[in-house]
């Protein structure tokens, strides 16, 4: 009996003690829990105090805020990581904590990734100073000779311009006999009728040109596709130059060259431009007025001693040659260009979502990539129908005139959807598609005071444009040594432009009914307007020879 009353006794005790042990160790586990967590948000927040200054750093690096403004979000973003290591200190608020910092730490992430493809487009997009002159050596398309060494060992005597380009083929000239240890001969001609002419007849069997220049002879009347029909390419040599920098004497009011060069490869391929619009920039009133000039005004330029020529040619000599066209024509200074060719401006337009262009008229634009019809008012277009939109001119009765009006409508178009939410939802594919699209010689510091002051005053800008005009003609061009089509300025156009340009730096309020206005009241007569009927389409046109 006793024996069974102490067995009971020491079952007991045994049991009380077992519960103790448990109890104890349940107290540790939760101790232990309640340490790692405390242990979880501190590191937490280090984390986070390591990506907000990884943050602060890349904001600071796109040059779009102050280093005053630096300092203020870094402490303002530390408030966060110094906020979850008070919070760990209670209990309660331990998970609440860690909750919180990891929220924060997933916005840091996705702030980090939108810097990141914004700092990468700036950096390929912006202070690029640089284009590429493509230089080719021509045969006649039926000729045996395939290579330069071919046409060397032949004792080919080589055809090339004296002024057009010369230092670049001049380069070539030197490559090839450097290369091939050689002295090829050359002869200088005038022009390229000049030249050509010597090619047909066999004085020379090879002629170096720049192809920007030899594609101005496809749009010559009697040479019209010359260059796929008749010539083969035998050498190529891309020649990279230094774009000479100028600065604005203020960076609130400057005037920038928009090219739109027509070319479907590299940015900075130097070539002919088929879009010329100053965009003439007031940052105090938030304005902008954009002056389009027709790609064939005719025009002075000082890169050929200041003979005559279509103002696309210019491009042919480099971005330098078109804004100093440009600049002694409007007696103005030009601070900067940005360049975007016909495959990046598709790209930026598909890469928003498509722009909502408005049109003054219905009509169907053909051109070599397809077929597109518009609408009068609104149209919600893509990249190639923008593309075919900005384009057209054979569909208008004044041509190259309403085609600047519209390319002036496609800007406008895509100004207003970057300032929508269409941009955010497909930011990175936009600034992806920009920096293989677009070149600019402004540098971040200076993109980035434009940025700040955004920031600061959040303003809506106003836009004003017009288009310049002039008389059709047939007129000699320096690049080509021959007659071709023309616009012969007006110099009522011009003035007002300069007029616009002017009032627009002295920080004058300018409107679109008032340009409009003056449009309307200074047209000219014989400049008929809207579009032509089946029976105008198909008359020959004074654009013969020149692609859409």
């Amino acid at each position: 009996m006793v024996s069974v009353v102490l067995d009971t006794t020491f079952s007991i005790l045994s049991i009380d003690k077992m519960k103790g042990l448990e109890l104890m160790e349940g107290k540790a586990e939760v101790k232990n829990r309640i340490s790692k967590s405390k242990v979880a948000g501190v590191i937490l927040a280090a984390i986070e105090l390591i990506l907000s200054f990884i943050v602060v750093g890349m904001v600071l690096y796109t040059k779009m805020v102050t280093p005053v403004q630096g300092i203020i979000g870094a402490i303002l973003l530390c408030v966060i990581p110094i906020l979850v290591v008070f919070m760990m200190k209670y209990k309660k608020a331990r998970i609440p904590g860690i909750v919180i910092a990891s929220i924060f730490i997933l916005f840091l992430g996705i702030a980090i990734y939108y810097l990141a493809v914004t700092n990468k487009a700036l950096d390929k997009i912006t202070g690029n100073n640089t284009e590429v002159a493509e230089i080719k050596v021509y045969v006649a398309k039926e000729d045996d000779v395939n290579s330069i060494n071919e046409a060397v060992d032949k004792s080919y005597v080589f055809g090339k311009l004296a002024a057009v380009d010369a230092e670049n083929v001049n380069e070539t000239i030197d490559s090839i006999n450097k290369d091939l240890s050689v002295n090829i001969e050359v002869k200088e001609f005038d022009s390229l009728i000049e030249m050509l002419g010597a090619f047909e007849s066999g004085y020379v069997q090879a002629m170096i040109a720049n192809t920007a220049v030899m594609s101005s002879l496809d749009e010559t009347e009697g040479y019209e596709d010359y260059t796929t029909e008749k010539l083969k390419t035998i050498m190529e040599n891309k020649v990279k130059k230094d774009v000479v920098k100028e600065t604005a004497q203020d960076p609130d009011r400057f005037c920038m060259y928009f090219s739109g060069i027509d070319t479907f490869g590299g940015v900075n391929a130097q070539a002919r431009s088929d879009v010329n619009i100053i965009a003439v920039v007031n940052n105090d009133t938030k304005q902008i007025v954009l002056i389009s000039t027709p790609r064939d005004y005719y025009v002075d330029l000082p890169a050929v001693g200041n003979k005559k020529d279509k103002l696309t040619h210019a491009g042919i000599y480099g971005i330098n040659a078109s804004m100093d066209a440009l600049e002694q024509l409007y007696d103005t200074d030009i601070s900067y260009y940005v360049r975007v060719n016909f495959t990046g401006f598709q790209n930026i337009v598909d890469q928003l979502g498509g722009i909502d262009v408005y049109s003054e008229y219905a009509f169907t634009s053909i051109t070599e990539e397809g077929t597109y019809s518009y609408s009068e008012g609104e149209n919600h277009l893509n990249g190639e129908q923008a593309l075919g939109f900005a384009r057209c001119r054979m569909a208008f009765r004044d041509g190259d005139r309403q085609r600047g009006r519209n390319q002036m409508e496609v800007i406008k178009a895509i100004v207003k959807k970057m300032q929508s939410s269409q941009m955010l939802k497909n930011y990175a594919g936009v600034m992806d598609g920009m920096s293989d699209s677009f070149q600019t010689d402004m540098d971040k510091n200076e993109i980035g005071k434009l940025v700040q002051d955004q920031l600061q005053t959040n303003s809506q800008w106003t836009i004003i444009t017009y288009s310049v005009s002039g008389s059709d003609a047939s007129q000699v061009c320096a690049s080509v040594g021959q007659s071709c089509y023309v616009m012969v300025p007006y110099d009522k156009d011009v003035n007002y432009a300069k007029d616009l340009i002017n009032r627009n730096l002295n920080n004058e309020t300018i409107t679109q009914e008032e340009v409009d206005n003056f449009r309307m009241s200074n047209s000219d007569d014989d400049v008929d307007t809207g579009i032509k009927t089946d029976e105008e389409l198909a008359q020959p046109d004074a654009y013969e020879g020149d692609p859409e």
